[in-house]
């Protein structure tokens, strides 16, 4: 927790209206955006496409655990979009908390998934000896 609340620019156990660190705010969003990127582009395909060779998991992988993926992706970008790019005032300063909130809530959600893919992919390309 307190190592998200520092990624995200807040001062854990600070006054309820003490300023964000807006550059570290900005650089978790720019990376929020990357990670969720290479995610989708890069790191998922190819992790179905080298199960997709194999027969046990691959619709674990592509029914499952994938439509999963894409559905935090869209919650994420829905809050990164809509409530994370605002001036950041008194009026703001709710609604950017309880969506910080709620996009680490998302990422740890994402974080186990992505668990259970790299899990389901290795059964799928390991030697029957390692399953």
């Amino acid at each position: 927790m307190h190592r998200y609340c520092t990624v995200i620019g807040v001062k854990p156990q600070k006054p309820k209206h003490t300023p964000f660190n807006e550059k570290a705010l900005e650089n978790f969003k720019q990376n929020l955006i990357d990670y969720l990127l290479a995610g989708h582009f890069q790191i998922y395909d190819t992790i179905i496409q080298q199960a997709e060779g194999q027969s046990s998991p691959k619709m674990a992988l592509t029914t499952e655990i994938y439509p999963k993926l894409e559905n935090n992706t869209e919650h994420i970008m829905k809050w990164h979009d809509n409530d994370l790019n605002v001036t950041i005032n008194d009026e703001s300063y709710s609604k950017l908390n309880l969506a910080l909130s709620d996009i680490g809530e998302a990422l740890d959600t994402r974080f186990k998934l992505e668990d259970q893919l790299i899990q389901w992919a290795w059964q799928a390309v390991a030697p029957e000896s390692k399953k």
